[in-house]
């Protein structure tokens, strides 16, 4: 009786681990997508802000909410101007590239 006692607890407790831990990884897998939305739209907003220098006005970098970042990088030739920008926030980033063909 105190046998199957010990090993009935013993699979609760270790079915009660396994879900825990698959929870754990769910709530950081939810985190991780809200992350994942603010580095995109930063290198969205980075696209967008060199696009607007480009064509109207040169302005300063715009601020984002803390801990989201963007950096581009412009790459200019003879017929196509390049706009690489990349979001980052927290563990994620997300990259877009533009490009601009000149006639």
């Amino acid at each position: 009786m105190i046998l199957a006692i010990i090993m009935v607890s013993g699979a609760i407790l270790t079915t009660s681990s396994i879900l825990g831990l698959l929870m754990v990884y769910q709530l950081r897998g939810a985190n991780d997508a809200v992350s994942s939305v603010k580095a995109i739209f930063a290198a969205d907003t980075g696209i967008e802000w060199e696009s607007y220098k480009l064509f109207v006005n040169n302005i300063s970098k715009p601020t984002l909410e803390p801990g989201t970042t963007f950096t581009t990088t412009i790459r200019e030739t003879t017929s196509t101007y390049i706009i690489d920008s990349t979001g980052v926030s927290g563990r994620s980033f997300r990259a877009l590239q533009t490009v601009f063909y000149f006639l």
